[in-house]
């Protein structure tokens, strides 16, 4: 069986993280959930929810691997997942975030594991309903070896792109899947769902505030 690990680049949702963790089909494929907590560089906005909720999700669930990492830039902490999953051997990672949540058909995955397996590309899509974007494959399925990482921009959005040392995008990759599929598919057996249910309208302000201004995040 794949180790499959999964990156989280988290700050105080504690109630996001656990709506992940809960889904017992989800939680029973992922060998280890990376958890990067900490509040962004540039934000001085203080947490919503006390900190022990967090604390409490480490010590239920035998599968986190947790770090804290406050007051970095976004790409240092998403950076970070990579360098874990390189080091713990494993095959695959899926990047969420904590205001998504999965769908997963358990066996119909492990065959899009087998299959994404042997194919050259390192970077595979997975549809996501987003209230913006219906139906939307985003590159949330990565194959090892996760030697690649973000590199600070002054022109983009520095997480949007993604370098092997070879200085070949990553991400790019994802659109191999297209080839042989149609545009609007993203790999069989599992979806994303973002929502936030669990976010407070002053929370999702300011982080809109924070995205729109700090665009070398």
């Amino acid at each position: 069986m794949f180790k499959l690990g999964v990156g989280i680049n988290f700050y105080d949702d504690p109630f996001g993280l656990q709506r992940i963790l809960n889904n017992k089909d989800f939680y029973d494929l992922v060998h280890t959930f990376y958890l990067i907590d900490g509040r962004y560089a540039q934000r001085s906005d203080q947490p919503e929810h006390d900190p022990a909720l967090v604390d409490a999700i480490i010590k239920q669930y035998e599968k986190i691997h947790y770090v804290k990492m406050f007051d970095y830039k976004q790409i240092e902490k998403r950076n970070k997942y990579w360098e874990l999953a390189q080091e713990h051997g494993m095959d695959f990672l899926i990047v969420l975030d904590s205001d998504e949540y999965i769908w997963i058909d358990p066996d119909k995955f492990k065959d899009t594991l087998e299959i994404c397996n042997k194919r050259k590309a390192r970077c595979y899509p997975i549809k996501q309903d987003h209230p913006q974007v219906i139906e939307m494959p985003r590159p949330r399925l990565f194959k090892s070896p996760f030697d690649y990482r973000h590199k600070q921009s002054e022109t983009t959005i520095s997480h949007g792109s993604l370098y092997d040392p070879d200085g070949k995008e990553v991400i790019n990759e994802m659109y191999e899947w297209f080839k042989d599929h149609e545009k609007r598919t993203g790999v069989d057996g599992i979806k994303i769902y973002h929502d936030k249910t669990f976010r407070t309208e002053s929370r999702i302000i300011k982080d809109r505030i924070y995205y729109d201004e700090v665009k070398t995040r």
